[in-house]
């Protein structure tokens, strides 16, 4: 039940992107910095000689992707890359898609918060790289917390797949404070570095 609602929130946001429905604070649009975000593929050789840690990268990518191709609003998959990993704890993915309609972007990151944190779909056009994406994530999901805390509608906050109760906003509020504050980016992969 709280999946339907989310895909059915995500779909009225994509359909009032742009519109002056949208009330969401947003930055001005930029251009994705793919120079600086690899393939899934080649981000992967990085933990090529370790099993158990390929195993962990691919565990968490195939959430975020299993999360994407959950919903109906492309047609199919047409690229995937990484813009932040922490082992264990989070990835941000960045989706090229196939769009069913022409008010669904192209590009969608994806934050996948393992399991302490919830999923989420985050407009690429506002987020050029993997920082800035799991910034707007942190920032969007705090204000989910602090409407569920304050009582408010959640008609104008992001989606999240959770039941909106006080105990979910305290543990998603601990996780997303350990995420940002005291691990972010002292074990973070940046993934900049490779061709």
């Amino acid at each position: 039940m709280v999946l339907n609602a989310l895909k059915s929130a995500l779909l009225s946001l994509f359909k009032t992107r742009g519109d002056a429905t949208d009330s969401r604070p947003r930055g001005e649009a930029t251009a994705l910095e793919l120079d600086k975000i690899p393939e899934i593929s080649v981000a992967r050789q990085k933990y090529a000689d370790d099993p158990d840690r390929l195993g962990d990268f691919d565990d968490m990518y195939e959430t975020a992707e299993w999360f994407l191709l959950g919903f109906k609003w492309h047609r199919k998959l047409l690229e995937s890359r990484i813009g932040l990993y922490c082992p264990g704890l989070f990835g941000v993915y960045l989706f090229r898609i196939e769009p069913e309609s022409r008010n669904t972007p192209e590009w969608i990151w994806i934050v996948e918060g393992g399991s302490a944190a919830p999923p989420a779909v985050i407009f690429a056009d506002r987020c050029p790289n993997g920082p800035a994406a799991f910034h707007e994530y942190i920032a969007a999901i705090g204000e989910w917390v602090h409407a569920v805390r304050n009582g408010k509608s959640l008609d104008k906050v992001i989606p999240v797949a959770l039941p909106p109760t006080l105990e979910e906003a305290d543990r998603v509020e601990r996780q997303l404070r350990f995420m940002s504050k005291e691990l972010y980016p002292d074990e973070v992969e940046f993934f900049e570095d490779l061709p």
